[in-house]
């Protein structure tokens, strides 16, 4: 009898936390709320995520130094692990290690962005001042970071493994625990370009707030727009996507806005080595993310072990032969 009481009482505890739990949002749907109410909360989260695509294992690191420089081989390398990375052969387990890391941190800050879209998706111009602004960064960013999945993961569109062409990778535009099935290559780029011209129409107040002249040091979040993915960045990773697509009308079409807009110069010469000094060239620079770790991690942990070595003929790159001044590449003395 006593252990029927016990049964019965256990039972009734169960249910009664079933209901509590029932009764009780969940945490992250408290911090939605609280977050995405204000204009600054918005802001906030997606100052998170310009911050965690500058982690090392994004764009403060392997994304960006790392495994583009030894695929354009202006860095080569004697580690076995980096060995397979410079030809994208993910087979063995130190190469395997890096590229999860990657792939990882790259869909958590997609998740970050999802999250952000489908909050605004519940606003509007109405509720906030820049509304457009943070809808058209979210969705460039979403279009940039899946473009750079693709380019290090999948196959070009051109191969002719059907097979590959048809399981890309996933392209998740829902803020979700559920697993999103592979796109095809194609269906990748659809989708990229998509994200990318809602942003372009999202982003056309850039064209009053990137003034010609830029001095830097502006504030708040309308200022220092090449810290932020803004219209010529859509446009110009419009350029880009249809390029390596093979769309080479549109490829000129979205490339001659940036140039026609007339908002980025060449450097000067006389500026050369202050741009030779890793500082931003605010007349040339169309977008970009901002941190201070990027030389320690490219010098300090590669560069410095000789994981990470220049070409022996380096130099040469930096010869001109050719055109109205021929003679040694400018660059080459302000190194």
């Amino acid at each position: 009898m006593m252990e029927k009481i016990i049964l019965l009482a256990c039972i009734s505890l169960f249910f009664l936390g079933c209901g509590n739990f029932l009764d009780i949002n969940p945490e992250s749907e408290v911090v939605n709320d609280d977050m995405f109410s204000t204009a600054e909360g918005v802001e906030d989260a997606l100052y998170g995520v310009y911050m965690s695509m500058v982690k090392e294992d994004m764009y403060g690191g392997d994304m960006s130094v790392l495994i583009p420089e030894l695929l354009g081989q202006n860095f080569v390398t004697d580690d076995g692990t980096y060995r397979y990375l410079s030809t994208l052969n993910f087979v063995s387990q130190p190469a395997k290690y890096i590229v999860k890391d990657m792939w990882k941190a790259s869909y958590l800050v997609i998740s970050y962005l999802n999250n952000i879209i489908e909050n605004l998706d519940q606003k509007s111009v109405k509720d906030f001042e820049y509304y457009d602004l943070y809808r058209g960064e979210a969705l460039g960013l979403r279009a940039a970071i899946h473009f750079d999945l693709l380019r290090l993961f999948a196959v070009h569109i051109n191969s002719m493994d059907e097979s590959a062409k048809a399981k890309a990778i996933p392209y998740v535009t829902k803020y979700t625990f559920k697993v999103t099935p592979f796109s095809s290559v194609e269906e990748v780029y659809e989708k990229v370009i998509a994200d990318l011209k809602e942003a372009e129409i999202c982003l056309t107040e850039d064209e009053t707030l990137m003034p010609k002249i830029r001095k830097g040091g502006e504030k708040g979040f309308t200022g220092a727009r090449e810290l932020h993915f803004n219209l010529y960045a859509a446009q110009a990773m419009l350029a880009r996507v249809y390029w390596m697509k093979g769309d080479l009308e549109n490829a000129k079409k979205y490339a001659n806005k940036v140039i026609q807009s007339e908002k980025f110069q060449f450097v000067n010469q006389e500026d050369l080595s202050t741009f030779m000094k890793r500082r931003i060239s605010l007349s040339e620079t169309i977008w970009g993310l901002y941190t201070t770790k990027i030389s320690s991690y490219l010098y300090d942990r590669h560069t410095a072990k000789t994981i990470m070595i220049l070409h022996n003929g380096w130099k040469l790159l930096y010869k001109n032969t050719e055109g109205p001044e021929p003679g040694e590449d400018k660059r080459l003395s302000a190194w």
